[in-house]
């Protein structure tokens, strides 16, 4: 069985869903019974979810726009 220190470890790793199936099956009976490790694991999600929002929402100012446009423009192939 699994402990906290181990569910702390491989956190980001879980909620970017990059373990093996077995290693989440036992990841996820950890947090089945423990509330503390749920909670981290939330706040890693909601996290992610925010980190996620921001960097897709976010344009260029024009002015930005026009001077990588320009850039691009100078650039020889």
């Amino acid at each position: 069985m699994l402990n906290c220190k181990e569910i702390e470890e491989e956190l980001t790793a879980l909620v970017d869903n990059e373990t093996t199936v077995f290693r989440k099956l036992l990841l996820k009976f950890h947090l089945f019974q423990c509330n503390s490790c749920r909670k981290l694991v939330d706040i890693e999600t909601k996290l992610k979810s925010l980190v996620h929002a921001k960097a897709t929402s976010s344009s260029a100012s024009e002015g930005l726009r026009k001077k990588i446009a320009e850039n691009l423009k100078n650039t020889p192939n």
